[in-house]
């Protein structure tokens, strides 16, 4: 090993968690992993982010008459579902002081947690037992953020989630 070698290996040292990211969709499961990802933000001291990200739907045939949608409303549904996930946790374990933002987010969830995480963050993301069709499908949020974010992720097996 070359002294620019070792002094390498020796600054390589993982940076500080500077904030914690999860993504909140109401699914079965998805309060496990709101309450990991906060008593991690508890844990490394640091904010913690509760993202709802939606889609907006595209038609598939323009000429087929589409419903009105509010993309507003949308959004403050969703974040008023993961405010009540929240409280729900909040109320069950002691994370008071604990400085939390909720935030509804235009795109894919994927996209949205890793741009959230950033460099420093910890995304925390529920692995969901789906079968291989929807695997194949719809893809998995968890397998895309694993693979590409830049920070670190923590997956939370999901228990209460049915395997198929």
């Amino acid at each position: 090993m070359t002294t620019s070698d070792r002094s390498r290996n020796d600054t390589a040292q993982a940076p500080a968690v500077s904030h914690v990211v999860v993504g909140c969709d109401g699914a079965e499961g998805s309060e496990e992993v709101l309450a990991a990802a906060a008593y991690e933000a508890r844990q490394h001291a640091v904010p913690l982010r509760v993202l709802v990200a939606y889609e907006v739907p595209v038609p598939m045939d323009p000429e087929i008459p589409q419903p009105e949608f509010d993309e507003e409303e949308l959004a403050s549904g969703s974040r008023l579902a993961a405010q009540e996930s929240w409280q729900r946790i909040r109320d069950r374990a002691d994370f008071s002081g604990l400085d939390v933002r909720i935030e509804a987010r235009r795109g894919n969830p994927a996209h949205v947690l890793i741009d959230e995480g950033g460099e420093h963050g910890l995304i925390v993301v529920g692995r969901r037992h789906k079968n291989l069709v929807e695997r194949l499908l719809l893809g998995s949020t968890c397998s895309h953020v694993a693979k590409h974010a830049d920070c670190a992720v923590l997956l939370v097996p999901l228990l209460s989630a049915s395997k198929d």
